[in-house]
């Protein structure tokens, strides 16, 4: 225990110190670069001297603070390259041997590795192409095009002394010119498209993350606008070495805003992941499937969030509505959606969210860690709910066996014995004299019994239709339509479904049916079936009068029963005046046969 301890104290004192001493080491080395690089040049230009400073201190702490503290680690590591990029840029005051050359690449690539530092803040890794694109072409821009313009410029056209180590081609002066004023075209669409990305990029962020977005746009992209122009000018052959110098320094200070902007974007957004624990929870209340995912929804502010818990006696992720994770996503399909796999401490399954692309991983890793006591309560709600779920599918096929074994009762006792009766009662009459009471009374007697004969053939048929056994679900509802007159329009496919399934849907939507006709005053009625992958839809609309409700004890009623015992949804839209329209969603237990 002393030693875990010892070792605890031991790691805290490791990360403290590595987050101040660090950043303290990397804001020393930065300028301490810069003002090596550009002495003894700095005697004279002292505010350039304090601006190359700045720049680099602010890049270095920055960039370290992002590596070791807070914020995006790639980014960090960018700036803090760039820091140094920066500081190196300035061998050129020194303008000596190759040193001028090496200030150019310098520069060069302070800028890529800066505007690549931030595409990448916030992100582990590049999202987009056009983020890749803008990158290959800020690499040609930037390089290749700075190497040529090397090769095709003596070192005087940049104001550098004519001995220093130069590779010039000499090329004639005309085409100096045409090339130096390319250059500047390409800085110039470099820096509008540089600012189109992370407009885009601001788009595609969520919630909170694209309103935090805004000052980071703004910043950056007036800096790459005013690092563009500010180039323009010692783009002409002739500069001297001193414009040179002020257009680095004054390109520099546009700069020290963004690593300004970019750690203060960090650290807002740490703090908001620091306080999503509070927030979630204050949001849950009490825990059940429901309150979870809402509270998720508000604290991520993506409506589109979606959570299934795993039911570990089933071995299924299903949602608040009882709907199972492939099925309801096969019904409700999401794209660009992230995927999250939570599981408990020991490795066991607990849930699954699917969350809006745009919304940061670190976010949602931090309001899911939040959740994860609420998780696990609902979860145990949720499991008792399906115990319930079961018990109740369980005593509704015990009903239909009732129901059935009634039905084989009826048809083959019963009815059979009335039919009989009334064969004898018809022989009778074929030998009672005519016109006489007692044929009168045979008659009567046969036409009462043929009537209860075709009421318990009803009757049979409601408890459990042959035809539904035989032709399956499309020649039931046709049975059934066809008792009703030709105001029914059917779109049934003929595919065989399980049995269960077939039985539940065909009670649903004969009780809808039954409801247009009755009491809906409908013209006309329309039932469909839709198969889908791993759901069977079914939808019953009349142009009926509507306002039609669900009361406890009625036929609706006992549609929600018998829909929620099968794990499937419904919905009813009946507006006054508007007619009714009820669908039905049951999962697939089988494939279609």
């Amino acid at each position: 225990m002393y030693v875990q301890q010892r070792e605890s104290r031991l790691g805290r004192s490791w990360t403290a110190s590595r987050a101040v001493g660090i950043p303290t080491v990397v804001g020393l080395l930065a300028p301490s670069v810069a003002l090596g690089s550009g002495w003894p040049y700095w005697h004279g230009h002292t505010i350039l001297a304090s601006l190359a400073v700045l720049m680099a201190v602010s890049l270095g702490v920055a960039g370290a603070l992002l590596t070791f503290g807070v914020g995006s680690q790639k980014t960090g590591l960018a700036l803090i390259t760039a820091a140094l990029l920066y500081g190196l840029a300035w061998l050129g005051a020194r303008d000596k041997g190759a040193l001028p050359l090496l200030s150019e690449f310098a520069q060069s690539i302070f800028f890529l590795v800066l505007g690549v530092g931030i595409l990448l803040h916030g992100r582990p890794r590049f999202e987009s192409r056009l983020e890749w694109f803008w990158t290959g072409g800020a690499f040609v821009v930037l390089v290749v095009q700075q190497a040529i313009i090397i090769a095709v410029t003596a070192p005087e056209d940049l104001g550098y002394d004519p001995d220093v180590v130069w590779p010039n081609l000499g090329v004639s002066a005309s085409a100096t010119d045409s090339w130096l004023m390319l250059a500047s075209v390409g800085y110039g669409l470099l820096a509008l498209a540089f600012v189109a990305v992370l407009a885009v990029q601001r788009r595609r962020l969520h919630g909170t993350d694209r309103r935090r977005g805004y000052p980071l746009l703004v910043v950056s992209g007036l800096f790459a606008i005013i690092a563009a122009l500010i180039q323009l000018p010692i783009m002409e052959p002739g500069s001297s070495l001193d414009n040179t110098m002020t257009a680095r320094g004054a390109q520099g200070a546009s700069a020290i805003m963004v690593p300004l902007a970019l750690f203060a974007s960090a650290i807002r957004a740490k703090w908001e992941e620091q306080t999503l624990a509070w927030r979630v929870i204050r949001r849950v209340g009490q825990p059940d499937p429901t309150s979870v995912e809402r509270a998720l929804r508000d604290v991520l502010d993506d409506p589109t969030l979606k959570m299934w818990l795993w039911l570990p006696t089933w071995g299924v992720f299903v949602d608040d509505h009882g709907r199972v994770y492939q099925q309801a996503q096969a019904a409700n399909p999401q794209h660009d959606v992230s995927k999250f796999e939570i599981r408990t401490a020991s490795e066991e399954p607990l849930a699954i969210c699917t969350v809006a692309a745009g919304v940061r991983r670190s976010v949602v890793q931090a309001a899911i860690e939040a959740a994860t006591p609420a998780m696990k309560a609902a979860q145990l709600q949720m499991e008792q709910v399906e115990q319930v779920r079961s018990l109740q599918d369980r005593i509704m096929e015990a009903e239909q066996e009732g129901r059935r074994k009634l039905a084989r009762d009826l048809h083959d006792g019963v009815q059979q014995s009335l039919a009989a009766l009334r064969l004898d009662l018809r022989r009778l009459m074929r030998n009672a004299p005519q016109n006489t009471t007692m044929h009168q009374q045979l008659f009567e007697s046969s036409e009462r019994i043929s009537t209860t004969i075709n009421e318990l053939r009803d009757i049979t048929r409601g408890l459990h239709p042959p035809t539904l056994s035989e032709h399956g679900l499309a020649g039931a509802l046709e049975e059934a339509a066809e008792g009703l007159g030709g105001q029914v329009r059917l779109n049934v496919p003929p595919q065989r479904l399980h049995p269960r399934v077939e039985l539940a849907l065909y009670y649903v939507l004969i009780e809808a049916l039954t409801n247009a006709v009755k009491h809906a005053r409908a013209r006309t009625i329309e039932v469909g079936v839709d198969l889908k992958k791993h759901i069977v839809v079914g939808r019953v609309t009349d142009d009926g009068i509507g306002e039609a409700t669900v009361t406890l004890g009625g036929g609706l009623h006992g549609v929600d029963d018998r829909v929620r015992a099968m794990r499937g949804h419904w919905q009813l839209d009946s507006a006054p005046g508007r007619g009714t329209s009820l669908t039905v969603e049951i999962p697939l237990s089988e494939p279609p046969l």
